[in-house]
């Protein structure tokens, strides 16, 4: 047994020596950060700019899109040009009445591609078909179908068919997942305290859920976990998906089924033909429980209506399902892209 001398002078001296080490391993983090910056600089993040490349003037107004408006989005892994019709949603034309509209968020519109490269155009320039992309980044079922039923009203569209591209996973209600966009644009007097599907997950959070919150906080600052998410995304993306809590969604699987019910009332309304697919965020494909995002979102559509998953179509090659997306920004990339229209294409022909 030490003396206590002798006890306080190790203490002292182990003390010493993990003050030293956390000093060493901060400065060294410092000076990797600092060289990183120099050797391999990665950019996080879209910028947004004219197409000769000046700053664009602030738009007002609660829609993303600039009507008549066509311009860049810069990132690390992509430099797309965009267009936008007079009547403000994306493509090359303006049909006075399209036989096919598709609505749906960011995956929909397109974000990292070309206007030729989107989902929507190439469905309909393989079937030479009539259509439209209403698809709006950040929006989830509720502004999607606040946005259909106002073309419909104004322009007075009747389509033959509307397709939903519902970009969710019920594993994860992380940002971008149209089931929590769904919460977060539904008045909160209006979300239901209990909703009438069944929970699928079970539910966690904690130092899990707080690193995942602190993602981007850690990209705008830092270099080196920039450079691991743009080289590692997909495993991160997949190994950082906290699991989603029972209540939290019970009440998302309970307001997007009063969606999907909208969505089939407005059919009856107008006289459209509607199909709902699934578009498969990354990690719900890498982790495979994209299956039980499938039963889940079928579970909650009316009797009769169609819930088709589009992960088949990022399995149809040797290739990693990963490889359809952008690791870093995680949206598909234009072999990601077309892939799906071709199997949405593939579902739709006679056979």
């Amino acid at each position: 047994m030490f003396e206590n001398g002798s006890g306080n002078e190790i203490m002292k001296t182990m003390f010493k020596n993990i003050l030293l080490m956390a000093v060493s391993v901060l400065v060294t983090l410092v000076m990797l950060e600092g060289a990183s910056r120099l050797v391999m600089p990665v950019k996080y993040g879209n910028e947004v700019m004219a197409l000769d490349g000046s700053a664009l003037p602030p738009y007002e107004g609660d829609e993303m899109l600039r009507p008549g408006l066509s311009y860049r989005v810069v990132s690390q892994e992509f430099d797309t040009v965009v267009t936008h019709t007079p009547s403000g949603y994306r493509g090359l034309s303006e049909p006075v009445n399209p036989e096919v509209v598709f609505i749906g968020d960011s995956f929909t519109y397109g974000v990292g591609l070309q206007d030729k490269e989107t989902i929507p155009h190439i469905y309909c320039r393989e079937l030479d078909l009539v259509c439209v992309n209403l698809g709006v980044p950040g929006t989830a079922t509720i502004r999607q179908l606040d946005r259909l039923e106002r073309y419909l009203q104004e322009k007075n569209w009747r389509p033959r068919e509307v397709k939903l591209l519902f970009m969710g996973m019920t594993a994860a209600l992380l940002a971008g997942n149209d089931l929590n966009g769904n919460l977060e644009e539904l008045p909160k007097e209006d979300v239901p305290v209990a909703a009438e599907a069944a929970p699928v997950v079970s539910g966690g959070g904690g130092l899990l859920a707080w690193l995942v919150g602190q993602r981007t906080f850690m990209l705008d600052h830092s270099n080196l976990v920039r450079i691991a998410y743009y080289i590692g995304g997909p495993l991160l993306r997949a190994g950082l998906s906290p699991e989603t809590g029972d209540d939290e969604l019970h009440r998302a699987l309970g307001v997007t089924k009063d969606q999907f019910a909208r969505l089939e009332a407005l059919s009856k309304q107008y006289g459209f033909a509607y199909h709902i697919y699934i578009i498969h965020p990354m990690q719900d494909v890498i982790n495979d429980t994209w299956e039980n995002t499938l039963q889940a979102l079928q579970d909650i559509a009316p009797e009769g209506a169609v819930v088709t998953s589009l992960a088949p179509a990022v399995f149809r090659d040797d290739s990693l399902p990963s490889s359809n997306y952008y690791p870093m920004d995680g949206h598909l990339n234009a072999a990601g892209a077309e892939k799906t229209a071709l199997y949405l294409v593939g579902l739709d022909q006679p056979q």
